[in-house]
């Protein structure tokens, strides 16, 4: 089905056009003909589903063009979500004239409010930070036509429940609610049935279905192992961009350090940061001023950049969902990703418990082998040899090559220059703080107890020399079959 077919005014449709989008996705089919007739919606599905068009597209239709009223209140778990949020919809309401207004911890009270004094037509915001404004009677939500909660099943997961329960107490009892959520836990339930009326349930996914599009693997290794490992993969694949996961901020802080030390550009983003300094680290990710960002599960579902070649599960995460959203973060935009997880012989039964909750096959591989990261790093010196010589940016230094080769000869000039080019990584000195394995859940329903190792024993370990889809070989230092596009 197409936008066009759909009862959505020119002006969205002129803004859906130069986003670049024509056909809708199985949620926006769903829920955006139910939003535009005045029904609520609780729908399940995941991020880069397009849910966001979902509910923005009939949220903009049905706003007035004057600043008279709130009309509109979104609610959303992160800071780097909700301003992912408002970004879509100011493209989406470019020509349309409707405003938006964004309320986040760590801004200024004093921005805030003069925000709200032009009264915006859709307000996006996280819990704690609205319930201030509304306890302080800085917002007038009287003529609130709709309630939206994105990501309920976070807000829940962060702590937000009773701000969640008092920020609907504030609300209007005649208007329209729509919740959004990646999994119906009870709670979630809980909170739909006080905020819905009726609702209408689309139920995209399952919630905890991974991407065809990302191939996922999983690398068995001690914990004082994890960083040489990392280290090794990173040297042999070479990726333009990652995104590398830690379970705690000290261990993001920790782990973004030390691959500093190495000579990789890495910065960490977790929930002590100022909002300046996680706008500031988003904005150097997203234009390519640093090539890995460390992150948090609090910071996963604010990640939206497309391009990321591979997620690195440093530490595997408890809960099912996090890893889920975490993978998500890669193989987006029609592209093919990979994840690699680490994972600790103490974790098989939890790796067991994410392939039978997600549907996933996560390959076993061994690490890198000294030879391989050798050979990979002297692929990469010729590969960026051979490009200066075809750009042709070599000949300004024709003149200093002749008199190289007439003092050392050819073969030792070059050899020189290859071992300058090679990168030198010793990350033999450091020492990251131990964290402890995930703890495994009930063991009776995912197999038998006391043989947890049986299903990876009995299978033949795999390594990323035939983990391609088309079986043929593959070594670790070939980005372009491993992380590129599908052929």
């Amino acid at each position: 089905m197409k936008f066009n077919e759909l009862n959505i005014n020119g002006e969205i449709l002129k803004a859906i056009e130069e986003m670049g989008f024509e056909n809708l996705t199985p949620i926006q089919a769903q829920v955006i003909p139910s939003i535009l007739d005045g029904k609520d919606i609780i729908g399940q599905a995941q991020t880069g589903t397009g849910k966001t068009a979902a509910f923005g597209i009939p949220l903009i239709q049905n706003s007035t063009r004057k600043n008279a009223a709130i009309e509109h209140l979104i609610i959303s778990p992160t800071r780097e979500l909700a301003s992912q949020i408002k970004k879509e919809l100011d493209l989406l309401a470019k020509y349309t004239g409707i405003n938006t207004g964004l309320i986040l911890g760590g801004v200024s009270y004093t921005l805030e409010r003069r925000m709200l004094k032009s009264v915006p037509n859709i307000l996006i915001g996280t819990p704690g930070r609205l319930l201030d404004h509304l306890k302080n009677n800085k917002i007038d939500l009287s003529q609130l036509k709709s309630l939206t909660l994105d990501e309920a099943d976070e807000m829940l997961n962060i702590g937000f429940k009773e701000d969640l329960n008092a920020i609907i107490d504030f609300m209007p009892k005649e208007r329209q609610s729509l919740l959004f959520s990646a999994t119906l836990s009870k709670d979630v339930k809980a909170i739909a049935e006080k905020m819905l009326t009726n609702p209408i349930e689309v139920l995209v996914s399952s919630g905890l279905t991974t991407s065809k599009s990302v191939d996922q693997f999983a690398i068995i290794c001690e914990e004082k192992e994890k960083f040489s490992i990392l280290t090794k993969l990173i040297e042999v694949s070479n990726p333009s961009s990652a995104i590398i996961f830690g379970r705690t901020k000290r261990r993001a802080d920790e782990l973004a350090n030390a691959l500093n030390s190495c000579g990789f550009n890495a910065r960490a983003l977790h929930g002590d940061l100022s909002q300046k300094e996680r706008t500031n680290v988003m904005d150097g990710f997203k234009s390519g001023q640093f090539t890995f960002l460390v992150a948090t599960d609090v910071a996963a579902r604010g990640i939206h950049v497309d391009g990321i070649e591979v997620v690195y599960n440093f530490d595997l995460p408890q809960e099912v969902e996090y890893y889920v959203h975490r993978i998500g973060r890669t193989g987006r935009a029609g592209s093919v990703g990979s994840s690699i997880s680490f994972l600790r012989r103490s974790e098989f039964e939890h790796l067991r418990l994410i392939e039978t909750k997600t549907g996933a096959k996560i390959k076993i591989v061994d690490a890198p082998s000294l030879t391989e990261v050798k050979e990979a790093k002297k692929n990469m010196a010729v590969e960026v040899i051979s490009k200066a010589i075809e750009s042709g940016n070599a000949m300004r230094h024709y003149e200093n090559a002749k008199k190289l080769i007439e003092m050392y000869g050819a073969e030792v000039a070059l050899a020189a220059a290859l071992d300058i080019i090679i990168p030198k990584v010793t990350p033999t000195n450091v020492e990251l703080t131990s964290e402890p394995p995930v703890r495994v859940r009930a063991q009776k329903s995912y197999g038998n107890k006391g043989n947890s190792n049986k299903r990876y024993s009995d299978n033949k370990r795999g390594n990323f020399k035939d983990s391609n889809r088309q079986g043929k070989s593959q070594n670790f230092g070939d980005k372009k079959k491993q992380y590129g596009k599908r052929p």
